[in-house]
């Protein structure tokens, strides 16, 4: 019954899992920097954030299990990302019945990652739909700009977190709870950001792509395999307040304007 309920407000879902993500971090940079007491431990939460980005790359082809893509769109690929004046690292599958996409790492790592389902079921063009958005977000330094965010969150929320337990000096309980309670202030803010840099990233795709439509077609598709594979019905209207809790602009939102 819980995966049902879950699979139809997944909405809830995945800001939940981010939560609790977010906590997790918040709590382990808090409680180092609580028992510790050095300065010294905020710069090495702030050089682990940076380098575990900079191998992002790596720990997909490691956790994922990804491989460097091989197919036949290789070529046409790479060609698109010269032509937008950035050089990836490299282009890689993961093995996946849905289509997503995503990338990682910085400077010299910049990496995308598409789910196989992509490029192996999707025609071209709605493939190079997806890698202009990912170059979007490369194009705008999205990655270092996300990388300095949770660093910065968690060496605020670290700071702020130990004094106020130093003032009030009782329980460790109570320090994981203003874990918890700087992880629920700083989400909505987190998300909010991500979802302008997601806009940033479409309209990066919408003037690089010549048939813009292409990538208002991957988004639909997107959306009919995830409703078949989980067996829920995405509604076209969402609240305001839901869409507060969203990583990327609204789904219909983002298809309306690649079709105009």
């Amino acid at each position: 019954m819980m995966k049902k309920f879950f699979k139809k407000h997944f909405i809830f879902a995945r800001v939940l899992v981010l939560y609790f993500v977010g906590a997790v971090l918040i709590s382990l940079s808090t409680f180092f920097f609580y028992y510790f007491r050095t300065p010294w431990v905020l710069l090495i939460i702030i050089v682990a954030v940076c380098t575990i980005s900079y191998f992002g790359p790596l720990w997909c082809r490691i956790f994922l299990k990804s491989k460097p893509y091989k197919g036949k769109y290789e070529e046409r690929l790479y060609s698109f990302t010269k032509n937008q004046e950035i050089d990836l690292q490299g282009i890689y599958s993961i093995d996946s019945t849905s289509s997503q996409a995503f990338t990682c790492g910085f400077a010299r790592s910049k990496s995308v990652f598409y789910h196989s389902n992509i490029l192996k079921n999707h025609p071209y063009d709605e493939i190079e739909a997806v890698m202009a958005h990912e170059l979007g977000h490369q194009a705008h330094d999205d990655i270092t700009l996300y990388t300095s965010i949770t660093a910065i969150v968690l060496v605020l929320s670290s700071m702020i977190n130990v004094a106020l337990f130093s003032y009030i000096k009782t329980s460790s309980l109570v320090l994981l709870f203003f874990c918890f309670l700087t992880t629920a202030i700083s989400l909505p803010i987190v998300l909010a950001i991500s979802r302008w840099r997601e806009g940033m990233a479409d309209q990066y795709a919408y003037d690089a792509l010549r048939d813009k439509t292409a990538f208002a077609r991957f988004l639909e598709r997107l959306l009919k395999y995830y409703e078949k594979e989980n067996g829920v019905k995405v509604e076209k209207t969402i609240s305001w307040v839901a869409r507060l809790f969203l990583t990327h602009p609204f789904i219909y939102d983002r298809i309306r304007a690649f079709k105009t």
